[in-house]
């Protein structure tokens, strides 16, 4: 049974466009004393927000801008991999609205998909994190593609990038998230793939660690892929006028602005254009064309080819 966990947690980054708060809560019937309004549930992996506060800044701007207004509630589904989350959508069996993912073609054909990529393609900007006292040799050592396709790269199951690294010739390692965190600390992988704006919470998360992680400045790697909202096929009204209200955020720039000013954004981007790691362009073979068609104004600059 999926367990739900709430947040009592405040993102200070996302106080551009409002406070995103989760409210702790154990029972329904302490949740409906505490309801005052619309709530919308939002599944989050893991169960920390920490690696998604840019998506979570854009969908609370998108609830903001609802009629009426709806308030973000997070729901942790920290004991499921992301595809039984899709499932129990698709079963109209899930505790939460929407879970927010990379694209895949299955997600797309079996739920609701609202073709706004929610952080404009960083998430497929993917920096390696590598154990600081593996740094250096990452950085001198590894100077071809040929050389890093042959070092174990850490990928979650169930993950679209498990895919797109498996098809460009990488030698990938997939377990679960918190697992690949401890086979990197190990020295079981060389390093951990991860979307340029998760990576800098994560690698700070873990500070502490001996050897600590740290992100490499030698290489990056670019494909075409973001987090897109799915919906199960029982949320058509609320689809609908999310994906309205997405569209008409980016066509205004609003995406873009919020995306640019969250302190994980700009760290993102910032890295993006002055790390002057060697950059290695990706096919992604699950692409459809529904997301092949979504012009090029809907990705960031510093991600296109």
């Amino acid at each position: 049974m999926l367990r739900r966990l709430f947040f009592l947690k405040l993102l200070p980054e996302v106080l551009f466009f409002g406070w995103l708060t989760a409210l702790l809560a154990t029972s329904p019937a302490v949740l409906a004393q505490a309801d005052s309004g619309r709530v919308i549930r939002v599944a989050v992996l893991h169960g920390d927000p920490q690696p998604f506060r840019v998506p979570l800044a854009v969908l609370e701007h998108a609830f903001s801008r609802l009629t009426p207004a709806a308030r973000m509630e997070l729901v942790s589904i920290a004991d499921m991999n992301q595809q039984r989350a899709l499932v129990s959508m698709a079963n109209h069996q899930s505790s939460f609205d929407l879970f927010f993912s990379g694209f895949s073609a299955q997600r797309e054909q079996q739920l609701l998909q609202i073709d706004v990529p929610l952080t404009m393609g960083l998430l497929g900007a993917r920096v390696l994190v590598v154990n600081s006292d593996r740094a250096e040799w990452l950085q001198h050592a590894i100077r071809t593609p040929a050389q890093l396709k042959k070092l174990s790269v850490g990928s979650g199951i169930h993950w679209p990038d498990s895919k797109i690294l498996l098809h460009n010739g990488f030698n990938v390692v997939q377990t679960g998230y918190d697992g690949l965190w401890k086979m990197l600390s190990s020295g079981r992988i060389d390093v951990f793939a991860r979307g340029v704006e998760e990576a800098f919470g994560e690698v700070a998360q873990r500070a502490g660690q001996q050897p600590a992680p740290q992100i490499s400045r030698s290489w990056l790697l670019i494909y075409p892929l973001d987090y897109f909202v799915y919906l199960g096929p029982d949320k058509q009204a609320l689809y609908q006028e999310l994906n309205q209200v997405l569209a008409e955020l980016h066509q205004t720039g609003a995406i873009e602005t919020l995306i640019r000013q969250h302190p994980n954004g700009k760290q993102a981007l910032h890295w993006l254009t002055t790390s002057k790691a060697r950059t290695l362009y990706l096919e992604n073979p699950l692409l459809s064309e529904r997301i092949r068609d979504i012009p090029a104004d809907y990705w960031l600059p510093e991600v296109r080819r």
